[in-house]
């Protein structure tokens, strides 16, 4: 049988993993609507709005340690740059 320490760490690397799913899940849905939004042709206020939101999402995935920041960084450095040619009118698929 195994000891109740083993027991406690088997219980919270559960939890840990579930609430690193939920996380991880929330940014990579955001992304993909993000570049759903691109690919319809949205205008730039929802775009924007859209933008915000994703870009909190990285930075929350970041600082819970579910992905590096220097991941993070660049997640927003290159949704950046898709908006921005976009909008720009060079709408090249990155």
């Amino acid at each position: 049988m195994a000891k109740k320490p083993a027991l406690k760490k088997a219980r919270q690397t559960k939890e840990r993993n579930l609430r690193n799913k939920k996380v991880s899940k929330a940014f990579k849905t955001a992304v993909k609507k993000l570049e759903l939004a691109i690919n319809e042709k949205k205008n730039k206020e929802e775009l924007s709005a859209l933008l915000k939101r994703v870009i909190s999402l990285i930075d929350k995935a970041a600082s819970k340690n579910v992905i590096h920041k220097n991941t993070a960084g660049r997640k927003k450095s290159l949704i950046n740059k898709r908006i921005n040619n976009y909008l720009s009118g060079k709408s090249k698929k990155q």
